[in-house]
């Protein structure tokens, strides 16, 4: 691992800070990209269209998506809940064979007949209707980014590692022994499934591995929870996995790029052929940042700065909601844009000289990941050439930099979107950084085209105006 400066003294704190929100002239303006001129206030956001309410056939098609499965119905319950679309869900899996059908009041994760039925509702409520807002157009986005997330997953094989994510995730710890029982016969039951899709075909290790690393929290919640069942079936996927032919793959997979289009939106710096230029640029810029930004410290506790971002990247916090006035974009990020929403959290309520530094290293590591991922699939890089590239620089173990390379591979939207959120945060310069991050998230969660627009681009102050500046965190905001 990289030597790093650590934490200030406190006679250094002045010249820390004047460097993460300034542009100090011992460091060269150029350098860093900063301006000569003095900063502005934050810009505007176009409310006229942004606060026009969905239509009722677009809160219909919504209610819809809120239960179309478990994840969904934690972005977008409220939704539901408000709609009282309840009967929807009897209507939808009366006609599906699949079993079990439902968890915690949603379509469950593996029911993909049920869940594309209940897509489907979704998009007949909207058949023929054009967008008449912001909040219409961004329905049919998250309806567009969960077809193909569907039509993903229900492969399984490596796209099963989402699923186990997310099941270890949501799922709560039984409370007594019938729901132990149910747990652990639905649990077993979906270790089989996907141990049964493997079948004989050949896997690149990194799928491979990623498949095996996703295990990892089921087996966890398996052994806390005392489920036999599922602990077996754990351990009959991980000799599956151990048989599985491996196979280098030059080839980039499929989706890669229309995956990244779906979920940060169009790219106005670079088509997705061209990311691995880009991010290597972004790298560059990161890197250099993060180099000037030590410098400036008196060395004291670098160990101490490094766990703590890796601590962030480990467990990344979700960011107090701020969009009130739109259920789409006050409602939480999607899998993707998780990481996005919570590195701008750590910059925009970095209110510390070693919070900062956190968020920055947080920020180089996760463009350094998204750099991995773009190297694999675009060019064909093996992935142990493009770690070799590109080094973490927080606090990982060797094990926990391998784990992160194989996800980065296996997942490679979220790094890339958080990559993304950190260029366009710095677009303006190191002391426009955490005011544009709080701007973002006084927004809300959207993708980034539309971002842009509203918040940074030619669509903010269009037709009327909201102050984007986002108040201080509230008691129990997450401070890295």
């Amino acid at each position: 691992m990289r030597a790093r400066r650590g934490v200030p003294q406190q006679g250094a704190k002045r010249r820390w800070v004047s460097l993460a929100l300034g542009c100090p002239l011992a460091l060269g303006m150029t350098a860093l990209g900063c301006g000569a001129r003095p900063a502005a206030e934050p810009r505007t956001v176009t409310l006229a269209e942004v606060t026009a309410p969905a239509t009722p056939e677009e809160r219909a098609a919504l209610a819809q998506l809120a239960l179309a499965d478990v994840r969904l119905k934690a972005r977008l319950g409220a939704v539901a809940a408000a709609e009282g679309n309840g009967s929807l869900l009897p209507a939808v899996l009366e006609e599906s064979g699949e079993e079990p059908l439902l968890e915690d009041g949603a379509v469950d994760l593996f029911a993909f007949d049920a869940r594309a039925r209940m897509l489907a509702g979704a998009e007949a409520a909207l058949a023929g209707r054009a967008a008449a807002s912001l909040e219409g157009n961004l329905v049919r986005r998250i309806l567009v980014q969960e077809k193909g997330r569907l039509a993903q997953e229900r492969r399984l094989g490596p796209s099963a590692a989402r699923l186990l994510w997310a099941t270890a995730d949501l799922a709560q710890a039984p409370t007594d022994d019938g729901d132990r029982a149910a747990l652990d016969a639905r649990l077993s039951s979906r270790l089989a499934r996907v141990r049964k899709s493997i079948g004989t075909g050949a896997m690149a290790p990194s799928e491979r591995d990623g498949l095996d690393d996703a295990l990892d929290p089921v087996e966890h919640l398996a052994m806390t929870s005392g489920l036999p069942q599922t602990l077996q079936e754990v351990a009959y996927l991980r000799v599956r996995l151990a048989e599985v032919a491996v196979k280098e793959s030059a080839a980039a997979r499929e989706g890669y790029g229309e995956a990244v289009l779906s979920f940060v939106g169009p790219l106005a710096n670079a088509s997705p052929a061209e990311l691995v230029g880009h991010l290597t640029a972004l790298h560059k810029r990161a890197a250099g940042l993060l180099d000037r930004y030590e410098e400036a410290s008196t060395p004291k506790d670098a160990l101490a700065v490094g766990e703590a971002a890796a601590a962030a990247l480990r467990h990344p916090e979700p960011c107090p909601r701020r969009a009130p006035l739109s259920s789409v974009r006050g409602a939480g990020p999607p899998p993707e844009r998780a990481e996005a929403q919570a590195l701008l959290c750590r910059l925009a309520y970095a209110t510390s000289p070693l919070s900062l530094h956190v968020a920055l290293l947080s920020a180089h590591d996760l463009v350094v990941g998204a750099l991995w991922a773009a190297q694999v699939h675009l060019h064909g890089v093996p992935p142990y050439r493009a770690e070799a590239a590109a080094r973490l620089r927080s606090g990982f173990s060797t094990e926990e930099a391998a784990h992160r390379l194989r996800r980065a591979v296996l997942d490679p939207v979220p790094p890339t979107a958080a990559a993304l959120a950190f260029e366009l945060a710095l677009a303006e310069g190191p002391d426009k950084l955490q005011a544009r991050a709080r701007q973002w998230l006084a927004f809300g969660d959207a993708p980034f085209d539309v971002v842009v627009a509203q918040v940074f681009g030619e669509g903010a102050g269009r037709d009327g105006s909201l102050n984007a500046r986002a108040p201080a965190p509230p008691r129990g905001a997450p401070r890295p």
